[in-house]
């Protein structure tokens, strides 16, 4: 008897659109995409979840440098699915898998749901850091390959 084990590429791109608010300051914050979120090699019939301490975790860094502080909501609209084609992998995220932080350390950081807005005040030059992470179950009936979607930020400053 000889058993096949199909490998699955799941890779999450991410692309990031900052709509800003009608202040007149608001060209003066900023959003960079430092990472996508990557789950790897992940086997049809298995789970898999990226934390947001993993390295294939999406991480963002956003800042603002024209107020002394800037009441910002960020917000994040996520997919239901990554797609090959027809074929489709449900994605989710929560807040156990991301979180916020002022220093890009592995510690210290707040945990955040990606599916409600994120709102604060962001200090001129203070950088924020940002990683989503998220869970697939891959169904038995999909095809080996890449499966993607897209994650868009919008930043809104007050």
């Amino acid at each position: 008897m000889i058993s096949i084990i199909l490998k699955k590429y799941c890779f999450l791109f991410i692309t990031i659109f900052i709509f800003l608010g009608n202040s007149a300051y608001s060209q003066n914050v900023f959003m960079y995409a430092l990472n996508n979120l990557d789950f790897g090699d992940v086997y049809i019939g298995y789970s898999k979840t990226v934390n947001h301490t993993d390295a294939g975790s999406a991480k963002f860094r956003t800042y603002q440098n024209r107020r002394n502080s800037a009441y910002v909501t960020i917000s994040f609209s996520l997919p239901s699915t990554l797609n090959n084609g027809s074929y489709t992998l449900p994605i989710t995220f929560g807040s156990s898998t991301s979180a916020w932080s002022f220093n890009d350390l592995p510690y210290g950081r707040t945990n955040f749901d990606p599916r409600y807005s994120l709102v604060g005040n962001l200090s001129r030059n203070r950088n924020v850091y940002l990683w989503i992470g998220g869970n697939i179950t891959v169904p038995t009936n999909v095809i080996p390959g890449t499966y993607s979607s897209t994650i868009t930020a919008t930043i809104v400053v007050y």
